[in-house]
């Protein structure tokens, strides 16, 4: 069904003066470009099946930018027989072996921060995949120390892009069903890992194009080497067929491309993610939806509260794994998550906070990796980025808005319906029981707490500490933010700050 408004129009956050626009180029983005379809792609076993579709489309350009590569990974759990590799290793080379003008270009960051006693020996499977010579692959180390290229991009001869959450990698691949005991959900090591939620986006046409340039400037400045743009007459945008697996949700859409980079060199830090964030934060009505990895980040956490104290505030729903992975990551983001979600309930005196977690069947936590906001029907944001301080001005990050105006009657309701499909797939029900529930309760809080089981796949209320219970090196971590800092600097002069006395973190 198409999805209609699901509340009353309510009046604009109190402002004397006109709202600035969302997307605001050199403010809160680097540039709008259209897009002649528009998708989003939910988890992975169409994300990989869409990536290999589009590269079977390939001739002139592949380019891979990402926070990490695992040639091992299937793309498909069944062999198609049509005459390509399923691993993605071998797809990629299989292609470039024959087809002459093609080149593929992988980009990936040169260190993995929170994963790095996890990770596979990539510069030996790099020798070990054969690399031709139009086989172009580059570590990159162009960041501050400790800060990571977290962007996830793919473009094909810019004319096919795919930017969110999801990296090539193992440990991501999952149905929309995620159920306990899949047993395609391997790694190719042959280890099982727990459901895994992700989301992605597609477009074509000039915003195509434009994320062509953005990774051809990432590569510049990886290698020095400069990469002329894919000549338009030879592959015509109306002829790149668009792949099955990926949904097209709308057509001929303008989409603004936001991005954070640190300060390096002679390159000034952008911080148009952050400047989105907070102005979206700011103009919301009714709802403030955040589908994210983390919920950490001091300056949105800042925002959130300061909306909850108003007498009439919108509600801020907040969809988080369980847990995050690993010690370094659960030291530090689910610490900070603790003082997050406190900071939100203490403002929270209309009842508008909640933050689930989804689970599976039989209970057990569904891991959370996507990185989706959505504003009432004013915005929708897919991308890399995480509700955190490195997110917000430390790491890398490339994510896709939509901001469509108050009579944009189409785009407004592709973004409600991408809120209820996603709510849909986490509370297990149809988009159609979501919606009168929706309408029927007047608010979205009411209509999941309505809808969501004590048992089976549903979203479960997500517990976290008292604040005191945090113990020494938790406290340390957070309070330096040696582990997630703001800003390229902030880790040093915190550790600087706390040998003069104890630092206490506002919230």
């Amino acid at each position: 069904m198409t999805p209609r408004s699901l509340h009353a129009p309510a009046a604009p956050h109190p402002d004397p003066d006109p709202p600035p626009p969302l997307l605001a180029p050199e403010e809160t983005c680097w540039r709008v470009a259209q897009a002649d379809r528009f998708g989003m792609i939910v988890d992975c076993e169409d994300y990989f099946a869409a990536f290999r579709e589009a590269c079977l489309a390939a001739r002139r350009r592949i380019f891979l930018v990402g926070w990490d590569f695992d040639t091992r990974v299937r793309l498909l759990t069944r062999n198609p027989r049509d005459g390509w590799s399923v691993k993605v290793g071998r797809f990629l080379t299989e292609l470039v072996d024959r087809r002459p003008d093609l080149h593929l270009y992988i980009l990936k960051w040169d260190v993995a921060f929170f994963t790095f006693f996890r990770q596979n020996p990539w510069p030996i499977r790099a020798i070990q995949w054969k690399l031709a010579k139009r086989v172009h692959f580059k570590l990159d180390g162009e960041h501050p120390f400790g800060s990571c290229h977290h962007q996830k991009v793919v473009c094909i001869d810019d004319r096919f892009a795919m930017v969110g959450a999801i990296d090539i990698t193992r440990g991501r691949w999952d149905t929309r069903a995620h159920r306990d005991n899949d047993r395609r959900r391997i790694t190719p090591g042959g280890s099982r890992y727990n459901p895994h939620h992700d989301v992605s986006s597609a477009v074509d046409g000039e915003a195509a194009q434009a994320l062509g340039e953005l990774c051809r400037d990432r590569w510049r400045r990886a290698t020095g080497e400069v990469l002329e743009p894919v000549p338009q007459d030879e592959t015509p945008a109306d002829v790149f067929p668009w792949p099955q697996a990926a949904p097209v949700h709308a057509r001929t859409l303008p989409v603004a491309i936001a991005r954070t980079l640190p300060p390096w060199q002679d390159q000034a830090g952008i911080f148009e993610i952050e400047a989105m964030t907070l102005r979206a934060i700011a103009r919301a009505r009714r709802l403030i939806y955040l589908e994210n990895q983390y919920f950490a980040s001091r300056v949105v956490v800042e925002a959130l509260a300061e909306r909850l104290r108003e007498a009439d505030p919108p509600e801020v729903v907040v969809i988080n794994p369980l847990n995050a992975s690993g010690w370094l990551e659960q030291t530090t983001m689910d610490t900070a998550r603790v003082l997050a979600v406190t900071a939100c309930r203490a403002a929270d005196h209309a009842g508008r906070f909640r933050i689930y977690c989804p689970v599976t069947q039989k209970g057990r936590p569904i891991y959370v990796h996507s990185k989706v906001t959505i504003i009432d029907e004013d915005l929708l944001r897919v991308g890399s980025a995480n509700v955190n301080n490195r997110s917000m001005g430390f790491d890398s990050e490339c994510d896709l808005a939509v901001a469509p105006g108050a009579e944009e009657h189409e785009s407004r309701a592709m973004i409600r319906g991408r809120l209820l499909d996603l709510l849909a797939e986490h509370l297990d029900v149809g988009e159609d029981d979501l919606t009168a529930a929706w309408q029927r309760c007047g608010r979205l809080i009411p209509a999941i707490e309505a809808l969501r089981r004590d048992q089976g796949r549903t979203l479960r209320p997500l517990e976290v500490a008292a604040p005191e219970e945090l113990d020494g090196i938790d406290s340390f971590v957070i309070h330096t933010q040696i582990a997630d800092p703001e800003r390229p600097e902030k880790p040093w002069r915190y550790l600087k700050s706390r040998a003069r006395g104890l630092f206490t973190l506002r919230w």
